[in-house]
């Protein structure tokens, strides 16, 4: 039964040990926050408030020291200590209130403007005084700032890679305007030398047939004496019209010189090249007579080598034969076409 109330008792005591101690946290909890808002609103208050309080505090000090050394006899050390003393409480309010915010903030404006990411301010920006004032302030130019800058490097980026595309384009225009002939639209000499080989290249590493047509307009510098050169110029659009017609889409048409012109045809076999060869000349026969009136009319004589037949090392040998065939097609009465199998040459 001792027992019993004995333990009642203990419940009883730690119980307002436990009450005891909740309101010494509750009181020491209030304390804190009171100090803060304390606090919080000195660091609120204007800094022209905070001066006067400083001068406001100077002046009331000495007067303390006055009347403290006229009490004490005008002692020299009286006045030494109060001089010292309110130095020092002055020393402690502007460092505290002015100072430290100013040489924080200062420090972070000058970090940041090194850095290409912005972070928070140190100095809070929840004060209501000047120095808050100016953290704000700076810490909004900084965010206008790197969005600035973001823009701006967003819109070079941007300018760069139009200019880039631009450059490109350009670059690639030059080089097809710089591999075609002006006046028919077909390859020019450049664009045949640039391909020759890879064509001949080409065909031997895939076991195909190459063959070159070489094709040269007879009569053609007494159709320019005769008729003019704007005939002639009319002369030689048919001719590349033609072979535009009827060449296929992996064959190189191109103009080499004068009335001379050049057809790479990889993959082709001798007998297709020569039909299409008379093919040719057959509707260039047809179509002239239309552009030209006179009893001297312009025909086509052609030559063609083929990389199975002609037994060459690289495509400009293989052109020099179909060359030397087109000037055998000449020799043999003009209008005519002219190829290995002809001349019983092969190899």
């Amino acid at each position: 039964m001792n027992r019993g109330k004995d333990t009642d008792v203990h419940d009883k005591h730690g119980t307002r040990e436990l009450l005891s101690k909740a309101a010494a946290d509750d009181v020491a909890q209030k304390e804190l926050e009171d100090e803060l808002v304390f606090k919080r609103e000195w660091d609120d208050r204007p800094l022209r408030w905070k001066i006067g309080f400083v001068i406001f505090v100077s002046l009331f000090t000495g007067m303390l020291i006055g009347m403290g050394e006229q009490w004490l006899s005008r002692d020299g050390w009286v006045m030494a200590l109060g001089f010292i003393f309110t130095s020092y409480i002055i020393y402690l309010t502007a460092q505290r209130w002015v100072c430290d915010p100013i040489e924080k903030l200062s420090k972070q404006i000058t970090s940041d403007s090194k850095r290409e990411n912005l972070r928070p301010f140190t100095v809070s920006e929840e004060r209501q005084d000047e120095v808050g004032k100016l953290s704000r302030a700076f810490y909004h130019m900084s965010v206008r700032s790197l969005q600035e800058r973001f823009e701006n490097n967003q819109l070079r980026r941007t300018l760069d890679d139009r200019v880039l595309k631009a450059t490109r384009r350009a670059t690639v225009h030059l080089q097809a305007i710089a591999m075609k002939d002006p006046l028919t639209g077909l390859g020019n000499r450049r664009s045949l030398d640039g391909n020759l080989d890879i064509f001949f290249e080409s065909c031997i590493e895939s076991e195909e047939e190459l063959v070159i047509v070489c094709v040269d307009l007879d009569h053609f510098k007494t159709i320019n004496d005769e008729h003019g050169h704007a005939v002639g110029d009319r002369v030689l659009c048919l001719m590349s019209d033609l072979l535009m017609a009827n060449v296929r889409s992996d064959d190189l048409a191109a103009r080499q010189g004068g009335d001379e012109f050049v057809v790479l045809m990889p993959g082709c076999s001798l007998a297709v090249a020569r039909e299409l060869a008379k093919r040719i000349s057959q509707y260039f026969d047809q179509q002239v007579k239309m552009l030209i009136d006179g009893q001297v009319l312009p025909t086509l004589s052609i030559g063609i080598a083929s990389s199975k037949f002609d037994l060459v090392d690289d495509g400009y040998q293989l052109l020099e034969k179909a060359d030397n065939y087109l000037y055998e097609a000449k020799r043999s009465g003009k209008g005519c076409v002219v190829d290995a199998s002809v001349l019983g040459k092969a190899g």
